[in-house]
């Protein structure tokens, strides 16, 4: 990053420089192989300026090469019981090999016109405070050193066919660094001139509007795991069934519960973190402090804990023929499922999370056709693989019952916040604000995220 020059003299900018390349080969080594491209373009710039030498450059990278080294090697071999340098095997898979392109690929552009314009996501970025850095000749080499290594970098990723945003997410900090030059010179000037001013108030708007934007875009983010969300309903279940005195599981009997745990719910939130200490979604973090609002015969909800005795054994098999065993399926209590035709044997449906599925608009009185508002699935029996006819087959005017004429009521006798807190129970936080923002602000209409069932959770019937 570019330091006044009054700061420092020529000693002090190679020693930000060493460190930058210190700390960048560290991290490429030991954590992100695709480090190595973003330091070279930031070395070519550096010496064709020149502002560093060559001499400095090799030998800070081989000490710091020779440490990472040395950290990486022993203690990811430890854990993958086999020698390896995991960032060099990943490199060679996905890039030599090009494997990654199995994930899926994007055109050459996608990375400029789709995926900087999201991370970056405040529009005056790209088109006027960037620009403007360059434009104002004090500002000039300061930008060119943070825009140029970033641009190149991102140019040469761009030859791989897989691109997701955390590929590039590096060069985030350099390039709103650039705008921030922009942006600072406009600001400072703008008692000068009426453009100035002018600019100024756009670029405080577009501030505020990004914070906005990014907050939604957050939230709906959110809506994209329900596999954590559905591995903590699970405690949350086996917690309550272990409490009940009036009844004997399986897992209280034997002290150990299995649960079988498929690709979706692994992909979307189930972590090994989760698995040990599974976190609740964020209505659950914001339901305590409604709760001290409300009246003292309403707060009594809070999650029992899972009693110490109680283990887990998680199983994330995936091989096909595997599933396919009937077998196979016996030792499990509890399965996370997208798809339960596909779990052979007699289960119950415990609980149905549901997750983001594009945008929806819906009418006063209409509900979703998602059957995110029902959630009738809860309570019924399901025989995977046996002739059971299909979960997501429900019958729409079934779903529909008891809307009487489309109007959204609140419950007789219950305060709005009694009301929120009890949807956000319920439906969770994104529930509750739908169904507020339906009943409280928009007289039924809702323009936002549609959900869908994605994972049952189902447990086995004796």
């Amino acid at each position: 990053m570019p330091i006044p020059s009054s700061k420092g003299g020529t000693d002090t900018v190679t020693k930000r420089h060493s460190l930058a390349i210190y700390l960048l080969v560290l991290a490429g080594i030991m954590f992100r192989s695709e480090l190595a491209l973003l330091l070279t373009t930031q070395l070519v710039y550096l010496l064709l300026q020149p502002l560093i030498s060559l001499q400095t450059v090799i030998l800070t990278g081989l000490h710091s090469a020779a440490i990472a080294l040395a950290i990486s090697i022993p203690i990811d071999s430890y854990f993958w019981q086999r020698p390896i340098w995991p960032e060099l095997a990943g490199f060679f898979y996905n890039a030599i090999q090009g494997k990654s392109a199995d994930w899926g690929t994007s055109p050459f552009h996608s990375y400029f016109t789709s995926f900087l314009p999201k991370l970056l996501l405040n529009p005056l970025i790209p088109l006027l405070l960037i620009p403007s850095a360059f434009y104002f000749p004090a500002n000039r080499r300061r930008a060119a050193g943070l825009v140029v290594p970033s641009l190149a970098f991102i140019a040469i990723y761009s030859l791989q066919p897989h691109k997701e945003a955390r590929f590039i997410i590096y060069v985030v900090p350099p390039l709103t660094a650039c705008a921030a030059l922009g942006a600072d010179y406009i600001f400072t000037r703008r008692s000068r001139s009426l453009i100035n001013r002018l600019l100024s108030i756009l670029i405080i708007l577009s501030i505020i509007g990004s914070f906005v934007a990014s907050t939604i875009m957050l939230g709906i983010s959110s809506l994209n795991y329900p596999g954590g969300e559905a591995l903590f309903k699970l405690h949350q279940i086996v917690a309550s069934s272990s409490s009940n005195n009036n009844s004997t599981t399986t897992e209280q009997t034997k002290g150990t519960v299995n649960v079988h745990m498929d690709v979706l719910a692994c992909m979307t939130g189930v972590s090994r973190f989760q698995q040990d200490f599974p976190t609740p979604p964020f209505s659950l973090y914001l339901a305590p402090f409604v709760a001290l609002l409300l009246p003292s015969e309403s707060n009594n909800t809070n999650p029992k804990p899972i009693s110490p005795a109680t283990r887990f054994h998680y199983d994330k098999t995936e091989e096909p023929a595997t599933l396919l065993d009937p077998t196979f399926w016996t030792r499990f209590d509890y399965v996370l499922a997208e798809r339960p035709e596909t779990v052979i044997g007699k289960w119950e449906v415990v609980d149905t999370v549901y997750g983001y599925a594009g945008m929806e608009i819906l009418r006063p009185g209409a509900v979703s056709a998602s059957g995110f508002d029902e959630g009738r699935e809860v309570g019924r029996v399901w025989e995977g693989m046996r002739g059971g006819d299909d979960i997501s087959s429900v019958d729409d005017e079934e779903s529909r019952e008891g809307s009487g004429d489309g109007e959204i009521r609140t419950a007789k006798g219950m305060s709005m916040l009694e009301t929120f807190y009890d949807e956000a129970q319920r439906m969770g936080l994104y529930g509750a604000l739908r169904e507020g923002t339906r009943r409280w602000v928009t007289k039924g209409w809702w323009v936002g995220p549609k959900m869908e069932a994605k994972i049952r959770i189902l447990k086995r019937v004796l």
